[in-house]
């Protein structure tokens, strides 16, 4: 997962350089995110249907020690558009012993027996912002998206080898809006943005309460808070979760 992040910030910098080439002016920001992830998920095999698995407590997936790196790219395409780019890659582990019978894939783990289980999520996004107000002081408009989930789960028996496997792909377009203050002369900004969408039964959905200080002209430390909910089903897989809490980072500016 390292290695991949890595690849993905180096392809992110290189953008960067060709953008600052043209005369865009641009921001990175690299996020740690003390992220909780709870929901449910359940994954069904052909005519079999799975069980509704929650991820808390029946395989105790725990999240309390793991902070979720992002990043994400604002490209400044004159007073009034903004474009984003942003990235992130999640892995989840948890053990349990199995307190109700199951099925997950289309195999069955019984009462009494031992799981080990893993998740991984990746999410690619790009974004753009109008600002209906370029002003020195605030900045509000619209904004639009588009969100590319990958993910996977996989629960295994280690007693009796048994493993099963559930694996989503889909794309989540989003509306909403943006604002975004600068205070003290661009020293300290503070900024939101909501995205969502809803669509017969599937919901999504993306708080961002961000604020930023500059330490010095191009570099400076952010914190803030996100929360991000979904509830969907895709081909045989259904996801009704989240992940929120509060992040740190820094943020480089050209």
């Amino acid at each position: 997962m390292t290695k991949r992040f890595l690849t993905i910030s180096a392809f992110l910098f290189a953008a960067i350089v060709c953008t600052c080439a043209l005369g865009a002016t641009i921001e990175g920001k690299l996020r740690y995110w003390m992220a909780e992830l709870e929901g449910t998920v359940r994954v069904d095999e052909g005519e079999v249907t799975g069980t509704d698995i929650s991820l808390e407590t029946d395989l105790g997936v725990e999240t309390e020690d793991d902070n979720i790196r992002t990043i994400e790219v604002m490209l400044n395409l004159g007073e009034k558009f903004g474009l984003w780019f942003g990235y992130a890659d999640m892995a989840f582990t948890g053990s349990n012993r199995v307190t109700d019978t199951f099925v997950f894939d289309g195999e069955t783990f019984e009462v009494n027996s031992d799981i080990d289980s893993r998740m991984e999520i990746r999410s690619g996004e790009v974004g753009i912002e109008l600002d209906l107000i370029p002003t020195e002081l605030i900045d509000i408009g619209p904004c639009v998206s588009a969100t590319y989930f990958n993910g996977d789960a996989t629960i295994s028996e280690p007693a009796t080898d048994l493993t099963a496997t559930g694996e989503l792909s889909v794309v989540v377009p989003t509306l909403g809006a943006f604002v975004r203050l600068s205070i003290l002369d661009g020293t300290f900004e503070a900024y939101g943005r909501f995205l969502g969408i809803t669509y017969k039964d599937d919901v999504y959905t993306d708080i961002l309460i961000e604020g930023k200080y500059n330490i010095i002209a191009n570099i400076g430390i952010i914190a803030g808070y996100r929360d991000i909910s979904i509830e969907i089903e895709e081909d045989d897989v259904f996801v009704d979760g989240g992940l929120s809490g509060v992040f740190i980072g820094a943020v480089i500016s050209f």
